[in-house]
């Protein structure tokens, strides 16, 4: 029943881009589908490496940049193309890299970060994890506000969760107080929303978090696993708990559009040979090759930053495979992904 509901919510989707792009059913009592490219004139984004538009520059000298395989684009940069809009990042820095601001940058997702916690993933090792609340802080600071034609793209949450899960692992704090704390940053995420809201956002994507379980990180590791996807669904609770109580407080201009990552990606998984999504190999089998990345960059562990195509695992992989790296979409992926959330963004503009 799951699949089939999931299944005609797509066939729907589909139609209503279909229509948008026809102009219509033709019919006269019909009203004119609302064009949201003419509706939107900017993107602007907020997330971690899942929205890292090249952040990290010192990984180009590797062929890198992202957290994919490069030069493939990530979502964000997707879904600002459909718009007829290249989006860039809104710093670089990291590795020893000195920070500059691009004025004309408004891709503020950095690679590490938390919701709010300077201190990402790898933010020892020299990445600067600038969290997602600061990221809204310098975007107010250099732009004051947010206009009514600006397609605002936010995504967060699986850094906090690596976090605890790695802190839970190693005794540090119970399964209680880990949930406690995805809760708080699933809420603290829920509050940048409110913040692009109030500064004149009117159409706000906010992506929830993937299933971190099911990613090949955790391969071979089925309590890993399960402690993944438990925390990711506390974390899509809290934030769809959280923008429900915002949306009902909020004009109902505002238009604030979930993405269900988990079950978009669990669905293309579980669907993975069809010829629509074209995947060939293993859940489990990344496209990068570890040992090619380590040879040129010997403490990259293997990350998808510093993944080319001459660190492929095979010619093609880029659109073969799921999976970067251990937790990183390919840039087939990232393309499934964008449309899906194009779609969704099509439909609140023509309900």
């Amino acid at each position: 029943m799951k699949n089939q509901v999931w299944q005609k919510w797509v066939a729907v989707s589909a139609l209503s881009v279909l229509l948008a792009a026809c102009g219509g059913g033709g019919g006269s009592d019909t009203p004119a589908p609302i064009s949201s490219k003419a509706s939107i004139s900017s993107v602007v984004s907020f997330g971690d490496s899942l929205s890292d538009a090249g952040t990290y520059v010192a990984a180009k000298a590797a062929g890198g940049g992202k957290f994919t395989t490069n030069p493939g684009k990530v979502w964000v940069e997707n879904v600002a193309a459909y718009y007829g809009i290249t989006i860039v990042p809104a710093e670089t820095s990291g590795f020893g890299v000195p920070t500059t601001t691009n004025p004309n940058g408004y891709a503020y997702g950095q690679g590490g970060s938390r919701v709010s916690d300077p201190n990402g993933i790898n933010h020892a090792g020299g990445a600067t994890t600038l969290p997602i609340t600061s990221q809204m802080a310098n975007y107010l600071t250099n732009h004051t506000a947010f206009n009514a034609k600006q397609l605002v793209l936010i995504q967060g949450g699986p850094n906090d969760i690596f976090t605890h899960l790695a802190i839970l692992g190693a005794g540090g704090e119970t399964q209680n107080a880990a949930q406690t704390a995805i809760i708080t940053a699933a809420t603290q995420l829920v509050g940048v929303v409110q913040t692009a809201a109030t500064k004149g956002a009117q159409y706000i994507v906010v992506a929830g978090v993937p299933d971190m379980g099911s990613a090949p990180l955790f391969a071979g590791n089925p309590t890993g696993a399960a402690g993944a996807t438990s925390l990711s669904l506390v974390f899509n609770t809290a934030l769809q708990t959280g923008l429900g109580q915002l949306k009902a407080a909020l004009p109902s201009t505002i238009k604030i559009i979930y993405i269900d990552a988990f079950t978009y990606i669990d669905y293309v998984a579980a669907h993975s040979a069809d010829p629509a999504f074209g995947f060939k190999h293993s859940l489990d089998a990344v496209a990068c090759d570890a040992a090619k990345i380590n040879a040129i960059a010997p403490t990259a562990g293997g990350s998808s930053l510093f993944c080319s195509a001459n660190t492929l695992t095979e010619a093609g992989a880029d659109q073969t495979y799921m999976f970067a790296d251990g937790i990183h979409p390919t840039t087939r992926l990232h393309s499934l992904i964008s449309d899906y959330v194009i779609g969704r963004v099509e439909a609140a503009f023509n309900p």
